[in-house]
């Protein structure tokens, strides 16, 4: 006989797994500090696309909620001048959960970069 397991409502949204309408989601704040080299960046967050507004101000959802742990992936990418740079700051519920400054463009090689940083909310 198979035994029956029952979960508590929302248990598999805090553990990162999607279990119908409760799951939840947060939405996160980005802003984004582009040097005068920059010609063209995107941003991802777990693959879905981050919707930019103006002043380089967006946000995007993602499944999960503020303060709850879950594990997120940036992904980013961006072409320029050489020695042009890219901040990126993602915020949940006014906290900062992932600030970096990207590698600058460098003489000689590709006038792009791209990159992936891991982080929770």
């Amino acid at each position: 006989m198979a035994a029956s397991v029952r979960q508590a409502p929302g248990a598999a949204a805090r553990r990162g797994g999607s279990s119908g309408p409760e799951a939840r989601k947060a939405t996160l704040e980005v802003e984004v500090r582009a040097s005068s080299g920059i010609v063209r960046y995107s941003l991802y967050v777990d693959g879905v696309p981050v919707t930019m507004a103006g002043a380089n101000r967006g946000e995007v959802e993602c499944l999960g909620g503020c303060g709850d742990g879950s594990g997120h992936a940036l992904l980013y990418s961006f072409a320029g001048t050489p020695g042009s740079t890219l901040d990126i700051n993602l915020r949940c519920a006014s906290r900062t959960v992932c600030s970096l400054r990207a590698e600058p463009i460098g003489e000689g090689g590709p006038h792009w970069r791209a990159g992936r940083e891991l982080f929770a909310i």
